[in-house]
C-alpha cells in the first residue's frame, strides 16, 4: 500500500508537494498517476495529461527496468504553473535515450516520450540509485 505525504514547500504561497512511497508492482503506476492527478485537480493546466503519462512512464520503468521500490516526489507551484516530478529508485543502472529507436518494438519508447514533452528532463545518480525528473510549466522549454 502506498505511503502519501502531503506538505507545502517553502517555494510560495501557491506551491505544494506530496511522497509517495511504491511497491515494486504493476499497481504503482496506477497509484502515481492518481497521486499527480491530485496534486492538479484544482488546476486548469494544459500539461494534466502529459504530467500523468511521463509519470507513468517513469514509474514503469523504475518498477520494470530497476525491479525495486521507488519514491514518488512532486512539487507544484500554481502561481506559476511549474510541476517537478521525481521517480527514485534503488538500481545504479542510468539509462540512456536511445539513438537508433526501433519503431517496431512494443517497449523502449518511455524516454523518448518524456524528452519530446517535458520542459526539461534528467536523471541524477544518488548513494541508493537514481532519480528520473522532469518538469513542466513554469517557463520555456530547454534541453535536459
Amino acid at each position: 500500500m502506498p505511503h502519501q505525504e502531503d506538505d507545502d514547500v517553502a517555494a510560495g504561497e501557491g506551491a505544494s508537494s506530496v511522497r509517495l512511497e511504491l511497491s515494486n508492482s504493476l499497481a504503482a503506476p496506477k497509484a502515481a498517476r492518481h497521486v499527480i492527478e491530485g496534486l492538479l485537480v484544482d488546476q486548469t493546466h494544459t500539461f494534466m495529461d502529459d504530467a500523468l503519462l511521463m509519470t507513468s512512464e517513469l514509474v514503469t520503468n523504475a518498477v520494470m527496468h530497476a525491479g525495486t521500490t521507488c519514491t514518488l516526489c512532486a512539487q507544484f507551484d500554481s502561481a506559476s504553473g511549474w510541476l517537478r516530478v521525481e521517480v527514485a529508485d534503488r538500481s545504479h543502472h542510468v539509462p540512456a535515450l536511445p539513438t537508433q529507436p526501433d519503431a517496431d518494438a512494443i517497449g523502449g519508447h518511455g524516454l523518448r516520450i518524456v524528452a519530446a514533452i517535458a520542459r526539461q528532463w534528467g536523471v541524477a545518480t544518488t548513494r541508493t540509485g537514481k532519480v528520473m525528473w522532469f518538469e513542466l510549466g513554469g517557463g520555456s522549454a530547454t534541453a535536459g
